[in-house]
């Protein structure tokens, strides 16, 4: 209380030490060494969402009038956050979707249904690859998936910190219960999960249906380095394709998948 000086309230989500805070209205923002963005309801200490995006420490926050919100990390970069309820408006009429880092997190999926209907829905390629959407996230979006009219023909779901329950969800969306409508998807990427051995025993057995038209499967990716002026080096991560057709059994399929690191 700046009258009396009296603490009113203690917040505690980050896992270590807070480095900036920003503050708009009745929210404001936190960041820490531990690589994340809170919002927060100050008013009665609500934790309103954590934001990923930052590969190691956020050192400092600045917000605008607007509600745009730029952070800077010790990782080199600067990233620009799109004020809370305007994110996912300019998705419409777009064919290639890449969410990749966006700091997505379960609650976001939600925003992505109405993009998916109607005669705008046009994706034919999804990246929400690099966020934590674990497995409550992966339900939210199999289930927004069952519904879409998008022509999809690429999903990346890698390193979304999904575990064999997402996997089997997803296994779902290959091979839809009943008559129900398949995406027309040609290409799944899942690699850098925790996904267990059932989890790919349900991919694989989803791939092997005479429903199923998937024909590439990534499985684990390679990192190639270039040489670039100046003694630098350059380093881009390419996919390790599988391709459907050539699977001769669930077994091998199985073998594949577990070699992911």
């Amino acid at each position: 209380d700046p009258r009396t000086r009296a603490l009113q309230r203690q917040l505690y989500r980050h896992n270590q030490s807070v480095c900036s805070f920003s503050v708009q209205g009745n929210v404001f923002y936190s960041c820490a060494v531990d690589n994340i963005i809170k919002v927060w309801d100050w008013k009665d200490g609500t934790c309103l969402g954590t934001m990923h995006g930052h590969r190691e420490t956020v050192a400092n926050l600045c917000l605008t009038a607007s509600g745009t919100l730029f952070s800077s990390g010790i990782d080199k970069m600067v990233k620009v956050w799109k004020p809370p309820g305007s994110w996912g408006e300019e998705w419409h009429g777009l064919q290639e979707l890449d969410l990749t880092t966006a700091g997505m997190v379960a609650e976001d999926v939600d925003r992505l249904e109405k993009q998916l209907r109607g005669e705008q829905a046009k994706w034919a390629s999804l990246s929400v690859s690099n966020n934590c959407l674990y497995d409550e996230g992966i339900a939210k979006l199999v289930r927004v998936l069952l519904k879409t009219t998008a022509p999809l023909e690429t999903l990346d779901l890698s390193k979304t910190c999904m575990s064999t329950i997402g996997a089997k969800l997803v296994a779902e969306l290959l091979v839809p219960d009943g008559e129900g409508q398949l995406l027309p998807l040609k290409k799944l990427v899942l690699h850098g999960n925790s996904i267990g051995p059932d989890g790919y025993a349900a991919i694989g057995a989803a791939m092997r249906h005479p429903r199923c038209g998937l024909r590439e499967f990534v499985v684990s990716t390679q990192t190639k380095e270039k040489k670039t002026g100046q003694n630098r080096v350059s380093k881009t991560e390419e996919h390790n394709c599988v391709q459907v057709a050539e699977i001769r059994s669930v077994a091998q399929l199985r073998v594949d998948f577990l070699a992911d690191p």
